[in-house]
């Protein structure tokens, strides 16, 4: 049931007609319903008669006339003048809703204001945002700036290193070259001089021992050739003393033309010395400007080479003493055989004809 009691129920629908929501007619067919306690037919013809109503009159009958009516708030003047009661309603609604719209607005302000500080918030930020962006773009350009200063500064270093290492080796390196080359000069040319002097006395000694040699196979050949008796010892003592002078001499060409050797390849040392030291100075007079240390002490390493003298190097030696005795010993040999085949050939021939003696040599 709508209502607690039919008593109810006839106020309401009383009230309904006085405030003409509904008419005659539909009280004469709710009456009888309601006479015969038909309540739940008489809920549903008030419930599609409410329907029509508006939202408005909805709220107000469900929320406040029910309650009033139940309550017994609604006294027979009410009811009797239902559009001042209805008026009242409507006024007491709208308190309601103004009030609650205050409310709303109220707290619709609170909102906008947080959402202004919000906003006044991330103003700020992004101006801050804003300024160190620009700051950070300015630092950027400062930054490239002071970049292509620096490097600008990086080169002018560079090339007045370049002018002063320049101006060092245009000072120093040329005199130090001319005076380290007129030194190879000289001693390049002492060299070649002692070579040719050491070479003529090689060609001297050499000539020497040539004329020792015929020499002594000619006075070998008068002696054997006069010789009516051969003597052995005298015959020994001749070849000796020859083969002793031509060796000496020999002995002496051979030093000779070896010291004249060295003295030749010392002269070539000095001649690829100053070449090599004037390579090292058409090399700083073009790139000296941007040579390294590593790259001038490569390019000069090769004026002062390092390695052993001609005259550290062990010749080679002259026959030995022990070689002359036993190249001499098989030459003797050689020389009595040969003379006592030609002695006994002859005494065949000429009837025992004894060989000549060799005369004693002064």
């Amino acid at each position: 049931m709508k209502f607690s009691s039919k008593h109810v129920y006839f106020e309401y629908i009383d009230f309904l007609m006085r405030v003409g929501y509904i008419n005659e007619e539909v009280v004469l067919e709710l009456l009888p319903l309601l006479g015969s306690d038909k309540m739940e037919e008489v809920d549903h013809l008030l419930d599609d008669l409410e329907q029509s109503f508006h939202s408005r009159q909805k709220d107000y009958l469900n929320n406040t006339f029910y309650k009033d009516l139940e309550a017994g708030e609604v006294d027979g003047a009410a009811m009797e003048g239902g559009h001042a009661y209805l008026y009242e309603l409507l006024v007491r609604q709208h308190k309601q809703e103004m009030t609650a719209l205050h409310q709303t607005i109220e707290e619709q302000n609170v909102r906008l204001a947080k959402k202004r500080q919000d906003i006044q918030q991330l103003t700020d930020r992004a101006q801050l945002l804003e300024k160190a962006a620009l700051r950070y773009k300015t630092l950027q350009e400062s930054s490239e700036t002071l970049g292509i200063e620096n490097e600008e500064l990086r080169k002018e270093n560079k090339e007045l290193k370049e002018l002063s290492q320049q101006k060092r080796i245009d000072g120093k390196i040329p005199g130090y070259v001319k005076e380290v080359s007129a030194k190879l000069d000289l001693d390049d040319k002492s060299f070649a001089k002692l070579a040719n002097k050491w070479s003529i006395a090689g060609f001297t000694a050499a000539s020497a021992a040539v004329f020792a040699a015929f020499f002594t196979f000619a006075e070998g050949s008068v002696l054997l050739a006069n010789a009516k008796v051969y003597d052995e010892i005298a015959l020994l003592y001749v070849f000796f003393r020859g083969v002793l002078g031509v060796g000496l001499l020999s002995w002496l060409a051979n030093v000779c033309f070896s010291t004249s050797r060295n003295y030749t390849h010392e002269s070539i040392r000095r001649k690829d010395r100053q070449h090599a030291l004037n390579f090292g100075r058409l090399y700083l007079q073009i790139y000296g400007a941007s040579a390294q240390k590593e790259e001038m002490l490569n390019v000069f390493k090769d004026w002062n080479m390092a390695g052993d003298s001609s005259f550290s190097k062990e010749g080679a030696a002259p026959p030995s003493m022990m070689e002359m005795i036993d190249g001499l010993s098989k030459m003797k040999a050689g020389l009595i055989s040969k003379a006592r085949g030609n002695g006994g050939g002859g005494g065949s021939s000429s009837g025992g004809t004894p060989p000549p003696t060799v005369p004693p040599v002064p």
